[in-house]
Protein backbone atom coordinates (compact mmCIF):
# COMPACT_ATOMS: atom_id res chain seq x y z
CA UNK A 1 0.00 0.00 0.00
CA UNK A 2 2.83 2.39 0.86
CA UNK A 3 4.41 1.65 -2.51
CA UNK A 4 1.16 2.52 -4.27
CA UNK A 5 1.05 5.89 -2.48
CA UNK A 6 4.65 6.54 -3.55
CA UNK A 7 3.81 5.58 -7.15
CA UNK A 8 0.82 7.96 -7.15
CA UNK A 9 3.08 10.82 -6.07
CA UNK A 10 5.64 9.75 -8.67
CA UNK A 11 2.94 9.95 -11.35
CA UNK A 12 2.02 13.48 -10.27
CA UNK A 13 5.53 14.91 -10.31
CA UNK A 14 6.42 13.21 -13.60
CA UNK A 15 3.32 14.54 -15.34
CA UNK A 16 3.99 18.00 -13.89
CA UNK A 17 7.50 17.81 -15.34
CA UNK A 18 6.17 17.00 -18.82
CA UNK A 19 3.55 19.74 -18.59
CA UNK A 20 6.20 22.23 -17.49
CA UNK A 21 8.41 21.29 -20.44
CA UNK A 22 5.50 21.89 -22.83
CA UNK A 23 4.83 25.27 -21.23
CA UNK A 24 8.51 26.17 -21.57
CA UNK A 25 8.50 25.15 -25.24
CA UNK A 26 5.59 27.56 -25.75
CA UNK A 27 7.60 30.36 -24.06
CA UNK A 28 5.14 30.58 -21.16
CA UNK A 29 7.96 31.43 -18.76
CA UNK A 30 5.99 32.65 -15.74
CA UNK A 31 3.53 29.76 -15.91
CA UNK A 32 6.44 27.35 -16.39
CA UNK A 33 7.99 28.58 -13.15
CA UNK A 34 4.67 28.05 -11.37
CA UNK A 35 4.37 24.49 -12.67
CA UNK A 36 7.94 23.75 -11.59
CA UNK A 37 7.17 25.14 -8.14
CA UNK A 38 4.26 22.70 -7.83
CA UNK A 39 6.52 19.83 -8.86
CA UNK A 40 9.08 20.90 -6.27
CA UNK A 41 6.41 20.68 -3.58
CA UNK A 42 5.68 17.07 -4.50
CA UNK A 43 9.39 16.24 -4.38
CA UNK A 44 9.59 17.78 -0.91
CA UNK A 45 6.68 15.62 0.21
CA UNK A 46 8.64 12.62 -1.02
CA UNK A 47 11.71 13.70 0.90
CA UNK A 48 9.75 14.31 4.08
CA UNK A 49 7.68 11.12 4.19
CA UNK A 50 9.67 8.62 2.09
CA UNK A 51 13.25 9.60 2.89
CA UNK A 52 14.28 10.78 -0.59
CA UNK A 53 13.00 13.31 -3.09
CA UNK A 54 13.00 10.68 -5.84
CA UNK A 55 12.03 7.78 -3.55
CA UNK A 56 15.50 6.18 -3.68
CA UNK A 57 16.00 3.53 -1.01
CA UNK A 58 12.33 3.33 -0.08
CA UNK A 59 11.81 -0.22 -1.35
CA UNK A 60 13.43 -3.25 0.22
CA UNK A 61 13.08 -6.99 -0.40
CA UNK A 62 9.65 -8.05 0.74
CA UNK A 63 8.39 -4.62 1.70
CA UNK A 64 9.31 -1.00 2.32
CA UNK A 65 11.60 0.71 4.78
CA UNK A 66 8.96 3.10 6.14
CA UNK A 67 5.23 2.94 6.72
CA UNK A 68 3.01 5.99 6.34
CA UNK A 69 1.19 6.82 9.58
CA UNK A 70 -2.41 7.99 9.61
CA UNK A 71 -1.30 11.51 10.45
CA UNK A 72 1.28 11.47 7.65
CA UNK A 73 -1.39 10.22 5.27
CA UNK A 74 -3.73 13.08 6.15
CA UNK A 75 -0.95 15.63 5.68
CA UNK A 76 0.02 14.15 2.29
CA UNK A 77 -3.59 14.16 1.11
CA UNK A 78 -4.23 17.73 2.29
CA UNK A 79 -1.05 18.92 0.56
CA UNK A 80 -1.97 17.20 -2.71
CA UNK A 81 -5.53 18.55 -2.62
CA UNK A 82 -4.19 22.09 -2.26
CA UNK A 83 -1.66 21.48 -5.04
CA UNK A 84 -4.31 20.08 -7.39
CA UNK A 85 -6.52 23.15 -6.87
CA UNK A 86 -3.62 25.43 -7.77
CA UNK A 87 -2.74 23.25 -10.74
CA UNK A 88 -6.32 23.32 -12.00
CA UNK A 89 -6.22 27.14 -11.95
CA UNK A 90 -3.05 27.04 -14.05
CA UNK A 91 -4.68 24.60 -16.47
CA UNK A 92 -7.51 27.08 -17.00
CA UNK A 93 -4.92 29.71 -17.89
CA UNK A 94 -3.16 27.45 -20.37
CA UNK A 95 -6.40 26.34 -22.01
CA UNK A 96 -7.33 29.97 -22.55
CA UNK A 97 -3.97 30.78 -24.16
CA UNK A 98 -4.26 30.78 -27.95
CA UNK A 99 -0.46 30.59 -28.25
CA UNK A 100 -0.33 27.41 -26.17
CA UNK A 101 -3.27 25.74 -27.89
CA UNK A 102 -2.04 26.56 -31.40
CA UNK A 103 1.23 24.72 -30.80
CA UNK A 104 -0.42 21.58 -29.39
CA UNK A 105 -3.64 21.11 -31.32
CA UNK A 106 -3.17 18.99 -34.46
CA UNK A 107 0.55 18.49 -33.75
CA UNK A 108 2.20 15.06 -33.99
CA UNK A 109 -0.97 13.03 -34.55
CA UNK A 110 -0.80 9.34 -33.71
CA UNK A 111 -3.95 7.63 -35.03
CA UNK A 112 -5.38 4.93 -32.79
CA UNK A 113 -4.61 2.15 -35.23
CA UNK A 114 -0.97 3.26 -35.45
CA UNK A 115 -0.78 3.38 -31.66
CA UNK A 116 -2.05 -0.20 -31.51
CA UNK A 117 0.13 -1.47 -34.36
CA UNK A 118 3.30 0.11 -32.94
CA UNK A 119 2.64 -0.89 -29.34
CA UNK A 120 2.41 2.59 -27.82
CA UNK A 121 1.90 2.62 -24.05
CA UNK A 122 0.97 5.06 -21.31
CA UNK A 123 -0.43 8.55 -21.96
CA UNK A 124 0.81 8.25 -25.55
CA UNK A 125 -1.56 5.36 -26.20
CA UNK A 126 -4.40 6.74 -24.09
CA UNK A 127 -4.17 10.04 -25.96
CA UNK A 128 -5.03 8.04 -29.07
CA UNK A 129 -8.06 6.45 -27.46
CA UNK A 130 -6.41 3.20 -26.37
CA UNK A 131 -7.87 2.15 -23.01
CA UNK A 132 -4.87 0.43 -21.46
CA UNK A 133 -3.54 0.84 -17.93
CA UNK A 134 -1.64 -1.94 -16.14
CA UNK A 135 -3.29 -0.98 -12.85
CA UNK A 136 -6.52 -2.41 -14.29
CA UNK A 137 -5.27 -4.78 -16.99
CA UNK A 138 -2.73 -6.51 -14.72
CA UNK A 139 -3.89 -5.47 -11.25
CA UNK A 140 -1.56 -6.23 -8.36
CA UNK A 141 -2.25 -5.49 -4.73
CA UNK A 142 -3.77 -3.04 -3.83
CA UNK A 143 -5.13 -1.92 -7.23
CA UNK A 144 -7.78 -4.62 -7.36
CA UNK A 145 -9.68 -2.82 -4.60
CA UNK A 146 -9.04 0.76 -5.73
CA UNK A 147 -11.19 2.74 -8.16
CA UNK A 148 -9.07 3.92 -11.07
CA UNK A 149 -10.55 5.69 -14.06
CA UNK A 150 -8.61 5.20 -17.30
CA UNK A 151 -8.13 8.72 -18.62
CA UNK A 152 -8.29 8.69 -22.41
CA UNK A 153 -8.68 11.21 -25.21
CA UNK A 154 -9.57 10.62 -28.85
CA UNK A 155 -7.76 13.69 -30.19
CA UNK A 156 -4.66 11.62 -31.16
CA UNK A 157 -2.40 14.69 -31.06
CA UNK A 158 -0.07 16.51 -28.67
CA UNK A 159 -3.04 18.23 -27.05
CA UNK A 160 -4.74 14.89 -26.40
CA UNK A 161 -1.66 13.42 -24.74
CA UNK A 162 -1.35 16.56 -22.63
CA UNK A 163 -5.00 16.37 -21.56
CA UNK A 164 -4.52 12.75 -20.47
CA UNK A 165 -1.67 13.82 -18.20
CA UNK A 166 -3.70 16.76 -16.85
CA UNK A 167 -6.63 14.50 -15.99
CA UNK A 168 -4.36 11.91 -14.40
CA UNK A 169 -2.87 14.60 -12.17
CA UNK A 170 -6.32 15.83 -11.19
CA UNK A 171 -7.77 12.35 -10.58
CA UNK A 172 -4.75 11.26 -8.55
CA UNK A 173 -6.26 12.83 -5.44
CA UNK A 174 -9.08 10.23 -5.63
CA UNK A 175 -6.57 7.38 -5.90
CA UNK A 176 -4.52 8.73 -3.01
CA UNK A 177 -7.58 9.15 -0.81
CA UNK A 178 -8.67 5.55 -1.38
CA UNK A 179 -5.17 4.20 -0.81
CA UNK A 180 -4.72 6.13 2.42
CA UNK A 181 -8.19 5.16 3.65
CA UNK A 182 -7.42 1.46 3.17
CA UNK A 183 -3.85 1.56 4.44
CA UNK A 184 -3.02 -0.44 7.60
CA UNK A 185 -0.86 1.46 10.07
CA UNK A 186 1.18 -0.99 12.12
CA UNK A 187 4.32 1.11 12.62
CA UNK A 188 7.58 1.28 10.65
CA UNK A 189 8.61 -1.80 8.75
CA UNK A 190 12.39 -1.66 8.82
CA UNK A 191 13.12 -5.29 7.94
CA UNK A 192 11.91 -7.49 5.09
CA UNK A 193 8.70 -9.34 5.79
CA UNK A 194 9.22 -12.83 7.24
CA UNK A 195 7.19 -14.39 4.43
CA UNK A 196 10.01 -13.54 2.03
CA UNK A 197 13.13 -15.67 2.16
CA UNK A 198 16.33 -15.70 0.08
CA UNK A 199 15.58 -17.17 -3.32
CA UNK A 200 16.98 -20.56 -4.16
CA UNK A 201 16.11 -22.78 -7.06
CA UNK A 202 17.13 -26.01 -8.71
CA UNK A 203 15.54 -24.97 -11.98
CA UNK A 204 17.65 -22.51 -14.03
CA UNK A 205 14.51 -21.58 -15.95
CA UNK A 206 12.82 -20.09 -12.85
CA UNK A 207 12.05 -16.45 -13.34
CA UNK A 208 9.90 -13.64 -12.00
CA UNK A 209 7.85 -11.38 -14.24
CA UNK A 210 6.29 -8.06 -13.25
CA UNK A 211 4.62 -5.27 -15.16
CA UNK A 212 3.31 -2.03 -13.70
CA UNK A 213 1.93 1.26 -14.99
CA UNK A 214 4.75 3.77 -14.62
CA UNK A 215 4.02 7.48 -15.30
CA UNK A 216 5.19 6.96 -18.90
CA UNK A 217 3.37 3.66 -19.37
CA UNK A 218 3.79 -0.10 -19.22
CA UNK A 219 7.03 -1.03 -17.40
CA UNK A 220 8.19 -4.66 -17.48
CA UNK A 221 10.86 -6.45 -15.41
CA UNK A 222 11.93 -10.07 -15.92
CA UNK A 223 14.44 -11.75 -13.59
CA UNK A 224 15.85 -15.22 -14.27
CA UNK A 225 17.81 -17.24 -11.70
CA UNK A 226 20.57 -19.82 -11.90
CA UNK A 227 20.80 -23.06 -9.87
CA UNK A 228 22.17 -21.20 -6.83
CA UNK A 229 19.36 -18.65 -6.84
CA UNK A 230 21.62 -15.90 -8.19
CA UNK A 231 20.44 -13.51 -10.87
CA UNK A 232 21.49 -14.95 -14.23
CA UNK A 233 19.51 -12.62 -16.46
CA UNK A 234 17.70 -9.34 -15.93
CA UNK A 235 15.62 -7.63 -18.59
CA UNK A 236 13.94 -4.25 -18.17
CA UNK A 237 11.54 -2.86 -20.78
CA UNK A 238 10.76 0.79 -19.93
CA UNK A 239 7.95 2.68 -21.63
CA UNK A 240 10.25 4.98 -23.59
CA UNK A 241 11.85 2.04 -25.33
CA UNK A 242 8.63 1.24 -27.17
CA UNK A 243 7.31 4.79 -27.50
CA UNK A 244 10.16 6.04 -29.69
CA UNK A 245 8.73 4.39 -32.80
CA UNK A 246 5.19 5.78 -32.29
CA UNK A 247 6.83 9.16 -31.69
CA UNK A 248 8.71 8.93 -35.00
CA UNK A 249 5.48 7.95 -36.76
CA UNK A 250 3.66 10.94 -35.27
CA UNK A 251 6.22 13.34 -36.77
CA UNK A 252 5.23 12.56 -40.35
CA UNK A 253 3.91 15.66 -42.17
CA UNK A 254 4.77 17.97 -39.26
CA UNK A 255 6.93 21.07 -39.48
CA UNK A 256 10.33 21.02 -37.80
CA UNK A 257 9.41 23.72 -35.27
CA UNK A 258 6.80 21.39 -33.77
CA UNK A 259 9.43 18.80 -32.86
CA UNK A 260 9.89 20.00 -29.29
CA UNK A 261 6.16 19.92 -28.54
CA UNK A 262 5.84 16.42 -29.97
CA UNK A 263 8.88 15.15 -28.08
CA UNK A 264 7.77 16.53 -24.72
CA UNK A 265 4.21 15.24 -25.13
CA UNK A 266 5.52 11.68 -25.43
CA UNK A 267 7.54 12.06 -22.23
CA UNK A 268 10.49 10.21 -23.74
CA UNK A 269 13.70 9.48 -21.87
CA UNK A 270 17.07 9.01 -23.57
CA UNK A 271 18.35 7.19 -20.47
CA UNK A 272 15.58 4.59 -20.77
CA UNK A 273 16.94 3.64 -24.17
CA UNK A 274 20.66 3.59 -23.23
CA UNK A 275 21.04 -0.17 -23.52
Amino acid sequence: MDRAVAIALERIYNHLYVFGRLAEAASQNVATAQINALRERVLRLNGKYFGHRYLFGFNTIGGVRLDISKEDGREILDSIRTLIREFSDLVEYFLSSRIFLDRLQGTARLPKQDALNLGAVGPCARGSGVEWDDRLTYPIEPYGDIYINIETDNGEDTMARTMVRIREIQSSVVVLRELLDKMPHDGPRLEPSSEYSPISSNDPADFSFCRIESPSGDLIHVVQLDEQGRIANLQVRPASLVNWIPFAKSLENNVFTDFQFAFESFGLSYADSDR
